[in-house]
C-alpha cells in the first residue's frame, strides 16, 4: 500500500473519532475533509418513516447511510444508502418485515464517513411490510391498525402450535386445538378461524368477537399448550446437521450448540442466516469468533478496538430460520 493510500486510509478512519481522540486544533482541521453529521434521528410511526437533520459543519455530504439491526449497536441487516438531499426514509424500505430493530444514520463522503447519529428504537407492524411479501394471516384490524406499533418479543401463534380454548359455562365449545399448516383453526359455531401470526391475546379478542353473535359477553381463554412453530434448520460444517424443534427463545450459538458445534473445517466468520422475508430470503452475516470474544470495552477505547467492525453479539433466530456453516 503506497503512502497516498494509507492517508487516504487514516483520513476514513479518523472522520468517525477525530473529534474525540485528537486535540481541538486536528479536529478542526480534519473537519473540512469530513462529511458533517447526521443529528437527531427520529421515527414516525404515523407516516412510517426514519427522519433526521443535516449536521452543521465539515465537508458536504456525499450519501447518507442507514443501518439497523435486531440488538443495540449491532446493525446486521444491509446499510440502505440515500442521496443526501433526502433528510427521511419510509421503514418499509430500512427493515425487512415485522419486528423490533434499532437503526442510526450517518453522513459519508469520498473522504469517509462521519460518526452515528443517535439511535432509535423502530418497531414495525405487519402493515408496514413491503407490499407483495407474502404473509400469515394479519391481526384483526381496525381503522388504526395501519401504524399499529407491536411488541417483538411477544409470542405469536404459529402452525402447527396447540391451543387451549376455554370459554366459560360452556363446555360444548371449550376443547384443545392444533393450528393447521393454512395458520387456521376448527371451532364449532365460527368454523375456520385465523390464528397464526396472533398473540393469544389478539386471538382471544378475535374468539370473543365472533362469539358475541351467538352468546351474551362470552369469556374466552387463550392458552398456548404446545410450541411445535418454532422450527430451525442448521446446515454445513456442524456435528449434527438438522432441524430443531424449540421451546423458547434461541439464539445463533444455542442453534449451533444443538447441532454439536462446528467442525475443523468450518469458516467461522462466514456463517450466514437465512430468513424468509416474503418471496425474497434475507442472509444475515454472522461472525462466530466475534461473537464468543470477550466483552468489548466500554466508552471510546470499545469504540476505537471495534472501528473495523471485529465484533458481534449473540442474538435471537426467528421460526424458520436457517444457520449454515461454510
Amino acid at each position: 500500500m503506497n503512502a497516498a493510500m494509507t492517508g487516504e486510509v487514516t483520513v476514513k478512519r479518523f472522520c468517525r473519532t477525530a473529534s474525540s481522540i485528537v486535540p481541538l486544533l486536528l479536529g478542526s482541521l480534519l473537519a473540512l475533509a469530513c462529511p458533517a453529521l447526521a443529528q437527531r434521528l427520529s421515527v414516525d410511526a404515523e407516516k412510517g418513516q426514519l427522519s433526521w437533520t443535516p449536521g452543521a459543519g465539515g465537508e458536504a455530504v456525499e450519501e447518507y447511510r442507514v443501518r439497523c439491526g435486531p440488538a443495540p449497536g449491532i446493525y446486521v441487516l444491509p446499510a440502505v444508502t440515500l442521496s443526501p438531499s433526502v433528510t427521511s426514509a419510509q421503514i418499509a424500505r430500512v427493515v425487512p418485515g415485522p419486528g423490533r430493530y434499532f437503526c442510526s444514520v450517518a453522513g459519508a463522503n469520498r473522504h469517509g464517513e462521519a460518526a452515528p447519529s443517535n439511535e432509535v428504537a423502530v418497531v414495525l407492524g405487519a402493515e408496514r411490510t413491503p407490499p407483495g411479501s407474502a404473509q400469515l394471516p394479519p391481526p384483526p384490524t381496525r381503522a388504526s391498525d395501519a401504524t399499529r406499533l407491536v411488541d417483538a418479543d411477544e409470542f405469536r401463534i404459529g402452525p402447527e402450535d396447540v391451543l387451549l380454548i376455554s370459554v366459560w359455562k360452556n363446555e360444548a365449545l371449550t376443547r384443545s386445538v392444533p393450528v393447521r399448516p393454512d395458520g387456521k383453526i376448527s371451532l364449532p359455531l365460527l368454523n375456520d378461524i385465523p390464528a397464526a401470526g396472533l398473540t393469544p391475546s389478539e386471538l382471544r379478542d378475535l374468539l370473543a368477537k365472533r362469539l358475541a353473535e351467538y352468546m351474551p359477553a362470552p369469556a374466552v381463554a387463550v392458552i398456548v399448550t404446545e410450541v411445535r412453530s418454532f422450527k430451525v434448520s442448521v446446515l454445513g460444517e456442524v456435528s449434527r446437521p438438522g432441524r430443531f424443534e424449540l421451546r423458547s427463545r434461541t439464539t445463533v450459538l444455542d442453534a449451533l450448540s444443538l447441532a454439536g458445534g462446528l467442525t475443523p473445517f468450518a469458516s467461522r466468520s462466514r456463517i450466514v442466516i437465512l430468513r424468509a422475508d416474503g418471496d425474497t430470503t434475507q442472509r444475515i452475516p454472522f461472525n462466530y469468533g466475534g461473537a464468543i470474544s470477550s466483552r468489548r470495552p466500554d466508552g471510546l477505547l470499545g469504540r476505537i478496538v471495534n472501528l473495523g467492525g471485529g465484533s458481534q453479539e449473540n442474538f435471537d433466530l426467528r421460526p424458520g430460520d436457517i444457520v449454515f456453516v461454510p
